[in-house]
């Protein structure tokens, strides 16, 4: 049901039409027709996808094995290893918590690389939103903005950013990311502004607070190269 639902929302329900005209009782076993036409209508690999599957017999007996897999390769440091076991496990039942996405996050750019790394809050705080779950996307978008503001990565995060500064206008680690937006731009008097705004809302001993505190003087070295020219 699971992967059923996944492949609903990532290529729409314009598609189940298409896959069910290529099934019919009376040309042999309609789960292996299943299979072949939705791996024909997707492009993805289902048949594959559905083989990693084990029988449990319970929904609690699966989320054991696999809690106890991730446990034992992160253990091991096998990341694509733990990687699995976290999405195997995720698709048992609730388990997506602001450190667990993080986790997956970190295992994603190790695994796949930089550019896919962010998908898992993406793909987590798209469903809450769908489900009207508001609060607890912003915790995802708050979580996403961290993770991204420690790797270097604040170009991934821009619309969550501006999603929680939407509802919380001083959030200081989604004012970071506006800067770093407005920086990229060469906006030195919005970027300017806002690393003020982070100096004004910020404990001076927190770590945005320096942040905030080397964009200003970042800044004001720029615009003395431009008065020089």
């Amino acid at each position: 049901m699971h992967e059923a639902m996944e492949l609903i929302e990532r290529h729409g329900a314009d598609h189940v039409r298409p896959v069910l005209d290529l099934v019919d009782p009376e040309w042999g076993p309609v789960n292996e027709q299943l299979i072949t036409a939705l791996e024909q209508v997707t492009g993805e690999p289902v048949g594959e996808r559905l083989r990693r599957y084990q029988p449990f017999a319970d929904q609690a007996e699966g989320i054991t094995h696999y809690e106890q897999r991730i446990a034992h390769a992160r253990a091991e440091g096998d990341a694509a290893a733990e990687l699995h076991a976290h999405l195997r496990r995720h698709e048992l039942g609730p388990g997506l918590s602001p450190q667990v996405l993080t986790r997956l996050s970190r295992l994603m750019r190790e695994v796949a690389g930089a550019d896919v790394a962010f998908e898992p809050f993406d793909q987590a705080i798209e469903i809450l939103v769908r489900h009207r779950q508001h609060a607890a996307a912003m915790a995802l978008r708050h979580a996403a903005i961290l993770e991204a503001i420690l790797n270097d990565q604040a170009s991934m995060v821009y619309e969550h950013a501006d999603q929680l500064l939407a509802a919380h206008p001083d959030h200081p680690p989604a004012l970071v990311v506006r800067m770093h937006r407005e920086l990229s731009r060469a906006d030195l008097d919005a970027a300017e502004a806002t690393a003020r705004r982070i100096l004004d809302v910020q404990d001076s001993q927190a770590a945005l607070y320096r942040l905030a505190d080397q964009a200003v003087e970042q800044i004001e070295q720029l615009r003395g190269q431009v008065d020089v020219r």
